[in-house]
Parts: structure tokens; C-alpha cells; sequence
């Protein structure tokens, strides 16, 4: 697993788990984080993609000139995150596979 899959999974990790600890029953969660290649290097203008497993629906959000993204409301589930760069010598970035 690269280096961005495992920070983007302890992100989904802290941030999926915040209202089980507070006890607020929630239907959607949001997912905030930063985009970094393998140097640690922020990437500005990628496509985070949040897909739904169980009903196939797509909620995509971009990185800020600082790397940063914020997801819209995602409902519970479980999901798959690819990250995806429009230029040539970026590779997409594997899939994350997390439940909220």
C-alpha cells in the first residue's frame, strides 16, 4: 500500500470515527484531509472521488492550492477513493477502501 493510502486511511480512520465518540447518530459524514505524493509534497488541483459501494453514487471534491479537500456530506457506508491528477507523469493513486 503507498504512502498516500495509508495516510488517507488513518485520516478516514479519525475523522469516520469522531461521532461515535462524541455519541451524536449521524446519516452523513464529511471527510477532510490533504493530498501529498511520495516526497510529502502537497498536490493542488487533484480529484478526490468518494464512490459509494453499495449504491454506486459519486461525490467528488478537488484539492485547494495548499493540497487540501474537503468531501461533501457522505452518507454512511462504505466507499472507495481514488485520487486522480490531470497531467501526463502522474500516475492515479490507488484506491482507498474505508466504511463511514
Amino acid at each position: 500500500m503507498s504512502l498516500f493510502a495509508r495516510a488517507l486511511m488513518a485520516l478516514v480512520l479519525v475523522v469516520g470515527g469522531t461521532g461515535a465518540l462524541f455519541g451524536q447518530a449521524a446519516d452523513t459524514a464529511l471527510v477532510v484531509g490533504t493530498v501529498h505524493d511520495a516526497t510529502g509534497a502537497v498536490i493542488p488541483g487533484t480529484t478526490v472521488t468518494f464512490a459509494h459501494l453499495a449504491t454506486g453514487t459519486e461525490y467528488s471534491t478537488q484539492t485547494n492550492e495548499s493540497g487540501s479537500f474537503r468531501s461533501p456530506p457522505l452518507r454512511i457506508g462504505e466507499y472507495i477513493v481514488p485520487v486522480t491528477k490531470p497531467i501526463s507523469h502522474w500516475k492515479r493513486a490507488p484506491c482507498a477502501h474505508f466504511a463511514i
